[in-house]
């Protein structure tokens, strides 16, 4: 295995000219393989690669490759669970473009474990560079997820590859009131499954928002927040005060560390950046360390 440990290429171009030669592809790296190729054994680590800033006239700004195999190079070549982009191409496995959450929580099963309905503990999701459309409302629980903990990250975070600044989620309600009709939250969690959101902006559209962004319920529930920027956000609740984070539940833990919250507006029944609500039974656990609170503007209940 051909392994790079530590290096970084970054600002290079790649031109097309004729003097010197230069085809105009692959910014940062050209792989071009010639002969037999067996990407079972002949592999290439780049996890020690750090590639930032690189251009490309044609095709391929950090990485162009050019293999009959390049199918089985990039399945074999996966360490981390799958990544998940608006760009088909920038999906974990080139045969499988994971366009929607709900799909590549499934692909991760089958790809471990050889069936959707296969228990994985943890499920590992990137959010590429180009970053993720949330076009309808997500329900994650453990029954249905097939796992006890999700973990959704900017590209490659925790490894010296990972991407530059935050990766985006962009909420697209499309002023359609429908898409929240029966919904608890954009993202809901039940069933004490476990969220873990790292390295992410978190915006939306012109639109205003009945439901919370992140909602929690069930006991024994786990959400972190991990250097992630709520922006540009309208709640307005109709029946009840709300939160953009909202968790009714006893017996859980709320973790945000190095967050920020900016520009948000909460109307109509009013409620709170971050809603906490229990029945006092039982004890809810909250760690809120090193986040930014600016320009947010809120009627009614302040309570929670």
């Amino acid at each position: 295995m051909e392994e790079i440990n530590d290096a970084l290429i970054q600002d290079c171009q790649a031109l097309t000219s004729s003097n010197p030669e230069s085809t105009g592809y692959g910014g940062g790296i050209f792989i071009g393989v010639g002969g037999i190729f067996i990407p079972s054994t002949q592999k290439l680590d780049l996890k020690g690669m750090k590639i930032y800033g690189n251009s490309a006239s044609k095709a391929g700004q950090s990485l162009y490759a050019v293999m009959s195999e390049l199918k089985d190079w990039c399945e074999y070549g996966l360490d981390s669970d799958t990544s998940l982009g608006n760009n088909t191409f920038d999906c974990g496995e080139v045969s499988f473009p994971c366009k929607t959450i709900e799909y590549t929580i499934q692909e991760i099963s089958v790809k471990k474990g050889g069936q959707n309905t296969v228990f994985i503990e943890e499920k590992n999701i990137g959010i590429s560079q180009n970053g993720f459309d949330l076009m309808y409302t997500l329900q994650l629980n453990k029954s249905g997820s097939y796992t006890n903990i999700i973990k959704i990250m900017k590209q490659l975070y925790g490894t010296p590859s990972e991407m530059p600044g935050n990766a985006e989620i962009k909420v697209l309600k499309n002023n359609d009131d429908n898409k929240e009709n029966g919904k608890q939250g954009w993202i809901s969690v039940f069933e004490g499954l476990q969220l873990h959101l790292y390295g992410l902006n978190i915006i939306m559209d012109n639109s205003q928002l009945l439901i919370p962004i992140i909602y929690i319920q069930d006991s024994d529930s786990f959400l972190e927040l991990n250097t992630i920027t709520f922006s540009e956000i309208k709640l307005s609740p109709t029946t009840e005060s709300k939160g953009i984070i909202h968790i009714n539940v006893d017996n859980s833990q709320f973790i945000a560390s190095y967050c920020s919250f900016k520009n948000i507006d909460i109307s109509s029944k009013g409620g709170n950046v971050i809603r906490i609500l229990n029945s006092g039974s039982y004890p809810i656990t909250s760690t809120i360390k090193g986040c930014q609170f600016n320009n947010i503007s809120n009627i009614g209940d302040s309570n929670g």
